[in-house]
């Protein structure tokens, strides 16, 4: 058992969403001798905490091999945080975007997404916001569902991804089994690589909620083989690709050991020469400005039509460009031009897209 307080070890940055940052760390009880490897989400904000908090009970009772285990809410680096069940492992919407999925694949991964969602049923809780960024998919090619029940949590606010959400959830209706399942018809699509349109002939994309309906799929070992095959190997690619060192790089390390400054200054000079007219928009800014967005109440953000998420969001802008910020919110969304001036900060909050 833990004597309390634990303490714990921030390991390393393992994803950040729109609601927090998630830690691999370590949870130590020093006087009884006891530590466990945990994942620490670390929230932005203070004001759901309450909220949060009251799911807890109804959370913590979720027993189901497809869901990550809540184990308790602390507070850590004085910010409150939810301590849960590490999975080695990658978002489904990582592998979806670094992988080739097969048709087996997106049957096997489906399969696991029904009976997830048909034990959060059974335990009387749904999830709410089901999309391929709360997905883990582990080494052994086992699928674990995150922030299962949170989706409601503040004031009566909704919390979805709008492209992954059922109609009426934008609505404003409540989570519910038949929005998980049109969920699942989106998830579906993504994996496909197909856009995100309406398809009557889907189970799961039915229009009318009541006509909505599983498929009945069940998980197979060789399905769920190949598929941790795949997840290892995307793991081992980007260990490799973190940890190697490229030729240019050596090159440059020996520069600042062995030239005068300004040689190395002249190397670095020629390197930006060489890479920013590929950059894309234009070479490098006189004075960078800046894009803040603070809310209370939940916005979906685009900017010039690439989504970028939830509120808080601290973005750079590039001077003397024009940029299209466009919202959805629970009744309405809007849009607005942003003429960059150099070195401006624009910073918004829920007054400015009231309306």
């Amino acid at each position: 058992m833990w004597k309390r307080p634990p303490a714990f070890e921030i390991k390393e940055l393992l994803g950040e969403g729109s609601q927090g940052r998630v830690y691999k760390a370590l949870r130590r009880d020093r006087a009884a001798d006891l530590s466990q490897t945990v994942a620490v989400k670390i929230l932005h904000s203070e004001t759901a905490v309450g909220a949060w908090k009251s799911e807890f009970d109804s959370l913590a009772k979720v027993r189901s091999p497809y869901c990550v285990q809540v184990f308790g809410f602390e507070r850590i680096r004085r910010r409150p945080a939810l301590i849960l069940e590490f999975v080695d492992g990658v978002s489904l919407s990582t592998l979806g975007k670094g992988c080739w999925l097969e048709a087996d694949d997106i049957t096997e991964i489906l399969a696991q997404c029904e009976a997830a969602v048909l034990d959060l049923y059974k335990f009387g809780t749904f999830h709410g916001d089901l999309s391929p960024q709360n997905i883990l998919v582990d080494r052994d090619g086992h699928l674990r569902l995150l922030d299962f029940g949170l989706a409601n949590c503040g004031a009566g606010l909704v919390r979805a991804t709008p492209e992954f959400a059922a109609p009426e959830r934008l609505c404003g209706e409540a989570a519910s089994l038949a929005g998980d399942i049109f969920s699942l018809g989106r998830i579906e699509q993504f994996l496909q690589g197909r856009a995100s349109a309406a398809d009557s002939k889907s189970t799961y994309l039915q229009s009318n909620p009541e006509k909505r309906s599983l498929r009945g799929i069940f998980s197979q070992p060789e399905r769920r083989k190949k598929l941790a095959a795949k997840v290892r190997a995307y793991q081992e690619r980007q260990l490799i690709s973190r940890d190697f060192r490229t030729r240019t790089q050596t090159l440059i390390t020996s520069a600042i050991k062995a030239r005068p400054v300004p040689t190395f200054l002249a190397l670095i000079s020629a390197a930006l020469l060489f890479v920013i007219p590929s950059a894309g928009r234009s070479s490098v800014p006189a004075k960078v400005a800046a894009l803040q967005i603070q809310t209370h109440r939940w916005h979906y953000f685009r900017l010039d039509g690439v989504p970028i998420g939830y509120s808080p969001l601290n973005l750079p802008l590039e001077p003397g460009q024009s940029y299209k910020l466009e919202w959805t919110s629970q009744n309405h969304g809007g849009a607005r031009q942003i003429v960059v001036e150099p070195g401006r900060t624009y910073r918004y909050s829920d007054r400015d897209f009231s309306h």
